[in-house]
């Protein structure tokens, strides 16, 4: 009789022991998936962030290409304009 009772109460703490380190191991792996998830969700903010950055700038640089282009045909019709002028066309 006592080694029943002893043999249910060793089974029952050993049930409780894998039972404890199961529910430890899926907390650990949870923690460990948030984290990997939450790295992975920074680098891509990061990335974004850069290529919205690198655009913002080409965007400037063509407007102020744009200017310079504008600028240049400004000063090709004037300088057209005074040739025929000198040729007298």
């Amino acid at each position: 009789m006592w080694e029943f009772i002893i043999k249910y109460w060793v089974e029952f703490a050993f049930g409780i022991i894998v039972a404890g380190v199961g529910a430890f191991l899926r907390r650990y792996m949870k923690l460990e998936k948030e984290n990997r998830q939450k790295e992975q969700d920074d680098f891509y903010l990061k990335i974004k962030t850069e290529i919205d950055n690198g655009y913002n700038k080409s965007q400037e640089d063509d407007i102020t290409l744009q200017s310079e282009i504008n600028d240049i045909t400004g000063v090709l019709k004037d300088l057209t304009r005074g040739l025929l002028s000198v040729q007298g066309r």
